[in-house]
């Protein structure tokens, strides 16, 4: 074996991500192998590249393919568990960019009402929270300060109950103390 198989084995060694999936490093090196830069004059889309890979990847039971932005990804054919690496930093592609616009956009012009109904509710549901009821802004009678009330039931069946108070646009310590202080303890007052 030679020094570029030692570095790729060496790669396969490391810690995977998830079950079903290539370690990171790994699959760096192959979306960098099949970036659609790097074309050649008579593969200019790259499926030469792909199906040469996959002839190998597919005795692994791996298949490697491009997203609908030409992002190489490799998934677990039998699982469809996608490897991708973790990377925080990367640019964002034009399709999360116009998300990102619209999300802007719309952040902009909703109410707070809008933003907890739309935004912070299904979120919230999404990472695992129960009996989540928002008290909303029309009758403030029962808000008691709180505009979204739920719990949460942790692996050793406690619940912790949580009130948010959600604001849309700039806090403020409006509530100073008579000596001017204006830092995040007033805003808890």
């Amino acid at each position: 074996m030679g020094l570029g198989s030692d570095c790729l084995g060496e790669l396969l060694n490391e810690p995977k991500p998830a079950p079903n999936t290539l370690p990171d490093g790994f699959v760096r090196v192959l979306r960098t192998l099949l970036d659609k830069g790097d074309a050649k004059e008579g593969d200019d889309n790259r499926t030469k590249a792909l199906a040469a890979l996959n002839t190998q990847l597919v005795r692994e039971g791996f298949e490697a393919f491009y997203d609908e932005n030409g992002v190489a990804h490799v998934r677990h054919v039998a699982t469809k568990a996608i490897s991708t690496p973790t990377n925080p930093h990367r640019p964002f592609t034009p399709a999360e960019i116009k998300r990102r616009e619209q999300l802007v956009a719309y952040l902009d012009k909703c109410s707070e009402d809008d933003l907890i109904d739309d935004i912070l509710l299904p979120l919230l549901r999404q990472l695992g929270f129960h009996r989540i009821t928002s008290a909303g802004h029309k009758d403030k009678a029962l808000e008691y300060g709180k505009d979204i009330w739920m719990k949460f039931t942790l692996p050793t069946l406690h619940v912790i109950y949580f009130g948010i108070q959600a604001k849309k646009g700039k806090i403020d310590a409006a509530g100073m103390s008579k000596s001017g202080n204006a830092n995040i303890a007033e805003i808890y007052q």
